[in-house]
């Protein structure tokens, strides 16, 4: 039987990288009659398994948010008389190239509510942790965008406040943000602006870690840079 070793993680190999494999595996078979199918792929996935495969990541080129107006006239020929709402996942109803990973897309048309991240393969991405910020309260960049970006919060300081409602980001540990401060590895990191006190305020924004396992939440000191 062929090894089950999840080829779906490897969807972003290159191709060149896998026909190399595979001539390299045909160049070590040195018999007259060729090795089962599932024997080559076995050997091929433990070469696979040897590169280093990481996600491609996006450029933290600045976001932008697009509207009612902007999206109806994005939609392909087929889908003018469709109705955008909630119901959409991804961007199959709109024209090619319309918007870059990242932009927000207003689906909603109503505050915040309909605010739905452009992420990888163009579905749509929203935050899905149910410790999360209330989103009656605003918009949480969620991990799903952050994790293949290096500066988020760069991303979006070109839009304002009142536009993207935007009160808190997910952010991996790679992040430019979280580097700033003393945290540990293998946590959640929630980089916001709610005060105890006054509610949320933008002009003061702070790191907590979250545990993973626990839900426990602190805050790191900042690095002395």
């Amino acid at each position: 039987m062929c090894k089950e070793r999840g080829l779906k993680k490897y969807s972003t190999l290159k191709k060149k990288q896998l026909i190399e494999l595979l001539q390299q595996q045909k160049e070590e078979v040195k018999v007259e009659k060729e090795p089962p199918l599932e024997e080559v792929l076995d050997n091929v996935l433990e070469g696979m398994e040897k590169l280093d495969i990481k996600e491609e990541m996006e450029n933290n080129s600045p976001a932008k948010i697009y509207y009612e107006d902007a999206l109806i006239s994005s939609l392909k020929k087929e889908h003018k008389d469709e109705e955008i709402s909630y119901d959409l996942k991804n961007c199959n109803w709109f024209k090619k190239d319309s918007f870059k990973f990242g932009d927000i897309l207003d689906i909603g048309s109503h505050r915040h509510y309909g605010y739905t991240f452009v992420g990888k393969d163009r579905l749509f991405q929203n935050t899905t942790r149910k410790n999360a910020i209330n989103s009656e309260d605003g918009v949480t960049v969620p991990i799903t965008i952050s994790k293949y970006l290096t500066d988020t919060v760069s991303k979006y300081s070109n839009i304002k406040y009142g536009e993207s409602c935007i009160i808190a980001y997910e952010l991996p540990y790679h992040d430019v943000t979280v580097q700033q401060y003393n945290v540990e590895k293998d946590h959640m990191y929630e980089y916001g602006c709610l005060n105890p006190k006054y509610g949320y305020d933008v002009e003061n924004w702070y790191l907590e870690q979250i545990n993973i396992q626990t839900g426990e939440r602190t805050k790191p000191s900042k690095k002395n840079m």
